[in-house]
């Protein structure tokens, strides 16, 4: 920060106004203030007035910032390299602060440039919340009020050269404190960084004990296990650019050590709208491989190719070339059979059949034979390859590769999906362990979308969807490689309420819905919603490594954290995903603009994306009056049209688009991709006086809130159909009322509302409070 005159503590004075105890006419100095965890890097406040002649100096900026994390068992040792540049053409004095967790110790302070060396020592939370008020009065930003109640690291001023770049490297170490199994690392950042400045990241876990899982709550890490207990963890600036603290969480394997058990941990936040109720995750970490005692389930794979006139090219190669790489992985002894199809099927054997030498060879020589000519019957093709029962013992698998949409034979969606259900013995929606797991492929661009995702739901598989610029043989190979046999197989899930009663009545809306079969070194993710602080007990079933299991997971509501606000974005994103594929499951052909259950699916999706921020082709819908006031009325007509416009499209690369969206967001709480489900997008506005139009708006998420920018407004997305209507209070930064409701919005955790720059209108304990966060000039 731009200041005169030096304090007893060698800090400059903010805001043109010289510190306590500095005399008046004492020597100037300007120094800036780098706080690299803001959304900014440098905050410098409203220049002072310029004597005649002086040139304009551009202060200091902040380039990168690279985070190396050493975690050895309790204790984690943070360094951070800053990299600062001098712009101007004269030399430059900077300090720092760094928001750090209280309780951190300063071990070293390095700097590699010319003069005297900084020194660093730590304040507590006390101490720096006297510092932030001050700035904040004397600038009347409230950005730095974002991270009170932590601790701060403070350099004295160091000389950075004109012109010059100079590296700055701080050390620090904590105790991380255990959570059951779970240790959690935490670098306090702003929720609104821009991005600007680039971050990376490289963790190093240790441990005594083997360690379950490395993974991150907050960004997306890519890990690398180099013992049972030593992973590294890395992260680009390209996935830290996103906003919020740095989070990395350890999950340590019970203390019993039973290698191959699995490993539990539950998040809990509170909502603030609703005392004694919030959101929860439950991480259940699932053994990476199979113990030696385990034999593997031998498999009977049909794999189910299309020859239709539109496979010709390096498609139906690459098509030829992924059914050999199926084939050389079978096992001898495993089963298989191939069914090819246009508008006629056939198939390579009338029923799976043992695989060997002379069996492989025949198989090979038979694709090689095929030639794609005529349509897409996509219904009798499902239907012989799943009519012949499995054989007893096998892991019973369907590959199913598709490159259009059904053109001859039935072409209706519900009908297919209904033959298909009924030839895998699929009865009320419930698969049984003789049923096969089907696993599609859609080639390119043209396929039904929807219809394979839901062949495969329904039979517990997955989708996968080959871009023109993909490989087939690489998607196909991908999957084979992991169906090995789950290591959790035919999951169910219980809800024990505190008396004993299998009924949910203190947790509902668990996602996801029903839980799908779980495969080496996979984690079960589930979200949900509590309602009452009542100790509440979910329960798994399955065959866990071929042997029946009972996993138990008490939900203690009680330890329940605003610093785990991540947890109720990811139940939002998870459940705006299944409700988007309940549309396009079961509303092909219905119009969600009359229909009752449809218009009631699309309203839950309008609240959902107007409260968390969410943004996929469905929630895209915010609607506007043509003078810009939205109304409850106009959005769910808005919304209707959209949806309604959305799902007509089966086919394609934007249905593709949809379905490959959704399921990124029905698996975004998982160990690598939490992160993405708490992302900030923007939110386009479409229906404007009964005309389909876009208006792009920022969305902003704090807490459990989602807050949109009109302008130089930031509105909470529950209130934006009342946007216009007087605020119940408008304070301004600097008056005492807006330090009280700033202190009452940092203890309910919703600090990062005050580093919104503008204005901002927040529902806060019962009213609409209109907060005027004038920023400094810059």
């Amino acid at each position: 920060v731009q200041g005169h005159g030096g304090g007893p503590e060698g800090v400059a004075g903010v805001g043109g106004v010289a510190p306590t105890g500095t005399a008046a006419g004492a020597a100037e100095r300007d120094i800036d203030l780098i706080v690299p965890s803001t959304r900014r890097g440098i905050f410098n406040p409203r220049p002072r007035p310029m004597h005649l002649g002086l040139p304009v100096i551009t202060p200091i900026a902040l380039e990168s910032v690279a985070v190396k994390v050493d975690i050895n068992g309790q204790v984690a040792v943070t360094e951070l390299e800053l990299t600062v540049h001098n712009p101007s053409s004269m030399p430059r004095e900077a300090e720092m602060l760094l928001p750090v967790p209280d309780g951190a110790v300063v071990r070293s302070l390095q700097y590699d440039g010319t003069g005297p060396e900084p020194t660093a020592r730590l304040l507590p939370r006390e101490e720096a919340r006297r510092i932030y008020d001050r700035i904040v009065r004397s600038m009347r930003d409230p950005a730095l009020l974002e991270f009170a109640g932590q601790g701060v690291i403070r350099t004295s001023a160091f000389p950075v050269p004109a012109g010059a770049r100079q590296k700055l490297r701080i050390t620090f170490e904590q105790v991380l404190t255990a959570n059951g199994p779970r240790l959690d690392w935490t670098l306090p950042r702003t929720e609104s960084l821009a991005g600007s400045v680039p971050w990376t990241l490289h963790a190093t876990v240790r441990s005594e004990q083997p360690i379950a899982s490395v993974f991150s709550p907050s960004h997306e890490l890519s890990t690398q296990r180099i013992s049972p207990a030593s992973i590294t963890a890395t992260a680009t600036s390209s996935t830290l650019q996103h906003a919020g603290s740095l989070r990395i969480s350890v999950l340590r394997e019970a203390a019993r050590g039973a290698a191959n058990e699995p490993t539990t941990t539950v998040f809990a936040t509170p909502d603030p709208d609703q005392p004694g109720s919030g959101y929860f995750m439950m991480l259940v970490n699932l053994p990476d491989t199979p113990p030696k005692h385990v034999a593997a389930v031998p498999r009977e794979v049909t794999l189910v190719l299309d020859r239709s006139g539109s496979m010709q090219g390096p498609k139906f190669t690459q098509a030829i070339n992924a059914a050999e790489r199926v084939i050389n992985a079978l096992a001898d002894g495993e089963r298989f059979n191939i069914v090819d199809y246009s508008d006629s099927i056939a198939s390579f054997k009338p029923s799976p059949i043992a695989m060997d030498g002379a069996m492989r060879s025949a198989a090979q020589a038979y694709i090689r034979t095929l030639e794609p000519r005529g349509g897409t019957n996509i219904r009798d093709a499902l239907v012989e390859a799943l009519r012949p029962a499995p054989v007893a013992g096998t892991l019973p698998i369907t590959l199913f590769l598709t490159d259009g949409r059904p053109t001859t034979g039935e072409t209706r969606e519900a009908a297919i999906r209904e033959a298909a259900r009924n030839a895998n013995a699929i009865t009320a929606g419930k698969p049984k362990p003789t049923s096969r797991r089907v696993f599609t492929f859609g080639v390119g661009l043209d396929v039904n979308a929807p219809l394979l995702t839901a062949l495969a739901r329904d039979a517990r598989g997955s989708t996968a969807f080959v871009t023109p610029d993909e490989d087939i043989e690489v998607a196909m190979s991908t999957v084979m490689d992991r169906l090995r046999g789950p290591t959790l197989a035919w999951p169910t899930m219980t809800i024990v309420e505190a008396d004993g009663q299998t009924r949910a009545t203190s947790i509902v809306e668990v996602m996801p819905a029903e839980l799908p079969d779980y495969f080496a070194g996979e984690q079960i993710v589930l979200t949900g919603r509590y309602r009452s602080d009542a100790p509440v007990t979910v329960t798994i079933q399955g065959e866990l490594l071929g042997q029946s299991t009972t996993l138990r997971m008490p939900l203690m509501t009680q330890q329940a954290s605003m610093t785990h606000a991540f947890v109720s974005r990811a139940w939002a994103t998870q459940r705006v995903a299944w409700l988007v594929e309940q549309i396009r499951t079961n509303y092909a052909n219905v119009d969600v603009r009359t229909d009752p259950a449809g218009k009631e699916l699309v309203s839950e999706i309008v609240r959902l994306s107007t409260r968390f921020g969410i943004l996929t082709e469905y929630t895209a819908f915010l609607s506007t009056e043509p003078a810009g006031r939205l109304t409850a009325t106009t959005m769910s007509e808005a919304a209707r049209v959209t949806t309604q416009r959305t799902n007509s499209i089966r086919t394609g690369g934007a249905a593709v688009s949809q379905d490959l969206d959704a399921s990124r967001k029905a698996a975004a709480p998982s160990a690598a991709g939490v992160a993405a489900a708490s992302q900030r997008s923007n939110i386009v506005v479409r229906f404007a006086g009964g005309q389909i139009v876009e208006e792009r708006l920022p969305v902003q998420n704090i807490a459990s809130r989602a807050f949109f920018q009109r302008g130089s407004q930031w509105t909470q997305g529950d209130l934006i159909v009342d946007e216009s209507k007087p605020a119940d209070a408008v304070l301004t930064v600097g008056t005492d009322d807006y330090q009280r409701i700033a202190d009452e919005l940092i203890a309910d955790g919703l600090a990062s509302v005050l580093a919104l720059p503008g204005e901002v209108l927040v529902r806060h304990r019962g009213k609409n409070v209109r907060l005027v966060n004038v920023v400094a000039e810059r």
